[in-house]
């Protein structure tokens, strides 16, 4: 397959469904996919809370459509609920710079953010600013130009439960 059939992994999930290369860590790209997929049909289907789960955000990110209520922002960390941590942290993800670099290459994939993830940073301050510091790095990184590449990122509650894989 070359790059310029490549155009949105999002919309074509069966090619990469079928892909037998494995990922560093505990899963490979296509079960990384087909749980996103899941996950967004899952919260469709019930009618729950759009924040239920994991949070996945496609790549290079886009937050076309997200919309923010300020009034989350004039309660304390603990008087959010879970849904509305979230939102928060999507607020701040928003607003991070993405490098052109990054946006010019990375053609697909998704960063994914566990549920336990979310856990954990909403008690735990300095693992809240860990993994702001992990996105923003991600977003501003630089490489050589003219590479594309399609990955994906999963961080979770512990350094050990982050992983992520690029393919060329």
């Amino acid at each position: 397959m070359s790059i310029s059939n490549v155009s949105g992994v999002g919309v074509n999930l069966y090619a990469y469904a079928n892909s037998s290369q494995k990922a560093a860590g505990t899963g490979n790209f296509a079960e990384e996919v087909q749980k996103a997929a899941e996950g967004k049909n899952a919260v469709e289907k019930s009618g729950s809370s759009a924040w239920a789960g994991d949070m996945v955000v496609p790549q290079p990110p886009s937050y076309f459509g997200f919309t923010y209520d300020s009034s989350i922002s004039d309660k304390s960390k603990e008087e959010m609920t879970m849904d509305e941590y979230k939102q928060w942290f999507m607020n701040e993800m928003s607003g991070m710079p993405v490098s052109g670099w990054y946006r010019s290459t990375c053609v697909g994939g998704a960063l994914t953010i566990t549920e336990e993830c979310f856990e954990r940073m909403k008690t735990d301050p300095e693992w809240e600013k860990t993994v702001l510091g992990m996105v923003r790095k991600m977003y501003s990184c630089t490489g050589i130009m003219g590479s594309k590449m399609i990955g994906y990122q999963v961080i979770g509650a512990t350094p050990e439960q982050c992983h992520g894989k690029e393919y060329p």
